[in-house]
């Protein structure tokens, strides 16, 4: 789970009204760790994280009884390459052992792909694997079904909550827990949305929407016209790609007019018309569907005439600026490679994206006005 720290106080009282146990740490949480913690212990939901254990509100695991069984939950969440060492990877391996020896059902949360299949079975001869894991990616492959590796299910995560996950346990004495796997789809004509819930949602959309479009106003008002092809700078703005400098794609329309045409047919050039149709025209979704808000802090919802998205310096940043003759040939990364289309299709945004790149590709190469027609 990933939050943007406005968000997280309108989060955690949403999970905890959702029952939720405890929550481990990711990657993306690692950024904000302290008040993603601070905003979980103030709703009541417990932080599991081996890793982060000396924090105040973090606890390495956690035994909940349910109906007389005592379920352990432990998370071996994100840590950055620094810290990964012997040293954590002793407490790994001590709190395992005790929430092992505590449990009658194990259930370990593994947002830092620490676990493969080696590790369940060395684990399984020593005190005993994992009843379950969430979360695993087994060799960095996220797992689109579950695996059954000895007596540890390993579950996959879903990203974007397009599915919800169910494990059936049926636990009876002297013998291994029986299980089962379901998945369902989280579709809103099936799945009704809860109206307390929707109303949080909603009106944290709603203040976002604002405070972007605020902000916009002021930030263009400085820039001035947009009525003509432009090149403006943003000091100290917290770019991406070229540090505050957005280049206009109709500064490149001129010499790329056929490249031009076909992206301005593609659905990267009409990606904030898609975030206002939606609803969605908020800062954390603009850092990825504005070239124009990602340099400048500044976005237009409309398309004033002109098109505005995912624009050229989106992707060519390393070319630009370059006059006439072309960009400089000794620059390295004038080709697009995956790098550049993972940083907004990630595995939450897109989950897909990494075993259908090439559907991807298809639909936004411009380099022949054919190929996106």
């Amino acid at each position: 789970m990933s939050l943007p720290d406005r968000m997280m106080p309108v989060a955690f009282p949403i999970l905890k009204s959702m029952q939720y146990c405890a929550v481990g740490v990711g990657r993306p949480d690692y950024n904000s760790l302290d008040r993603y913690i601070a905003a979980a212990k103030d709703a009541g939901v417990p932080v599991v994280n081996v890793g982060a254990r000396d924090k105040d509100g973090v606890v390495p695991y956690l035994i909940k009884q349910v109906g007389g069984v005592r379920v352990g939950i432990i998370s071996y969440g994100f840590a950055p390459p620094d810290q990964e060492g012997l040293e954590l990877r002793k407490r790994r391996y001590t709190a395992l052992k005790e929430v092992r020896e505590k449990s009658d059902f194990l259930v370990l949360m593994d947002e830092g792909s620490v676990t493969d299949e080696d590790w369940i079975k060395r684990q399984a001869e020593r005190w005993g694997a994992p009843d379950a894991i969430i979360g695993n990616r087994l060799g960095m492959s996220l797992l689109a079904q579950h695996r059954v590796i000895g007596k540890t299910w390993v579950l996959p995560s879903t990203p974007q909550t397009k599915k919800i996950g169910l494990l059936e346990v049926r636990i009876e004495p002297g013998k291994d827990p029986q299980m089962n796997y379901s998945q369902g789809n989280l579709n809103e004509a099936d799945v009704p949305e809860d109206p307390v819930v929707k109303k949080a949602l909603d009106d944290y959309a709603a203040a976002e929407i604002q405070r972007a479009a605020a902000q916009s106003a002021a930030v263009n008002q400085k820039l001035g016209s947009t009525a003509q092809p432009a090149v403006v700078t943003k000091s100290g703005s917290a770019g991406t790609t070229t540090s505050g400098v957005y280049y206009d794609s109709r500064t490149c329309a001129p010499c790329h007019k056929s490249q031009y045409e076909s992206w301005a047919a593609s659905k990267h050039a009409s990606a904030v018309k898609t975030l206002v149709a939606k609803g969605r025209d908020m800062p954390a979704c603009l850092n990825c569907h504005s070239e124009r808000y990602r340099q400048t802090s500044a976005y237009l919802p409309s398309d004033q005439g002109f098109k505005l998205g995912v624009e050229c310096a989106s992707c060519h940043s390393r070319v630009l600026p370059h006059g006439p003759a072309g960009p400089d040939k000794s620059i390295e990364g004038d080709k697009i490679d995956l790098n550049t289309c993972r940083v907004c299709h990630d595995k939450e945004q897109s989950p897909d994206f990494e075993k259908d790149h090439k559907s991807y590709w298809k639909r936004t190469r411009h380099d022949d006005v054919r190929a996106s027609q």
